[in-house]
């Protein structure tokens, strides 16, 4: 009897704890979703004018836009997840949502690449490397980056890592598991090509506007003060 007192107690304990933890989670997606939502429709309408202006980093902006989109729709999942502790919409809706979560940070990582190159090229190389700045390359590269993130995440999620259901609860993502040797190899390839490879490439082309734009202006004020020696010794010549 004792044992069983102590049980219903840590078990209510459990999810005093659970609620009271989720509880921030839940009210911090509820405002992306409010939030996220309209703004991306937004970049998508003003994405797509660019595009109609044959402007390259609007294909980048306009897909960018729509994998938050996506993304923050499927958070709705995630809001009665935390509210009931439980997951409620079977595994497949799981691994589903789990591909859609994963998706979105690979090619949001992508195309922020994107992005940065393209605004490095336009400012570092502005009359080089024109074919790159395209909207058909930009097109032709999006759908490359959608279609390699659709094939990794398909090799490397699964069932059992990502949907967990017994007498007692169904669990989603969550799950505290000894990670498998796949997993574990395709957590390192997800660290290096979703983190380490799109960090060096945007600081690398961040850097390198900089130099371009402070050895611009350095150009410029050089080229001022000359032009104002000039103008100061022309009364003294004559």
């Amino acid at each position: 009897m004792e044992n069983l007192t102590l049980s219903a107690n840590r078990s209510e304990c459990y999810s005093i704890d659970s609620a009271s933890r989720r509880r921030p989670f839940l009210f911090f997606y509820l405002a992306i979703i409010i939030t996220a939502i309209p703004f991306n429709v937004f970049s998508l309408y003003v994405s797509w004018q660019h595009i109609r202006q044959k402007n390259e980093l609007g294909v980048y902006l306009f897909n960018l836009a729509l994998s938050d989109l996506t993304f923050t729709i499927g958070l709705s999942l995630w809001l009665d997840f935390l509210w009931n502790g439980v997951w409620a919409h079977g595994g497949y809706v799981c691994v589903l949502s789990v591909y859609s979560l994963y998706t979105n940070f690979y090619t949001s990582d992508a195309l922020l690449c994107c992005i940065s190159i393209d605004r490095y090229l336009a400012v570092v190389h502005p009359l080089k490397y024109t074919f790159l700045r395209k909207v058909s390359t930009a097109t032709a590269v999006s759908v490359v980056i959608w279609v390699l993130v659709f094939c990794f995440n398909a090799t490397t999620i699964s069932w059992e890592d990502s949907y967990s259901e017994n007498n007692e609860y169904t669990l989603c993502f969550d799950i505290f598991i000894p990670l498998s040797e796949n997993l574990a190899r395709a957590n390192v390839a997800r660290f290096i090509l979703g983190f380490i490879v799109p960090v060096l490439l945007v600081v690398f082309s961040t850097w390198r506007i900089f130099v371009a734009v402070k050895s611009n202006q350095a150009t410029k004020e050089q080229e001022h003060s000359m032009s104002g020696k000039e103008l100061e010794d022309e009364p003294t010549q004559e």
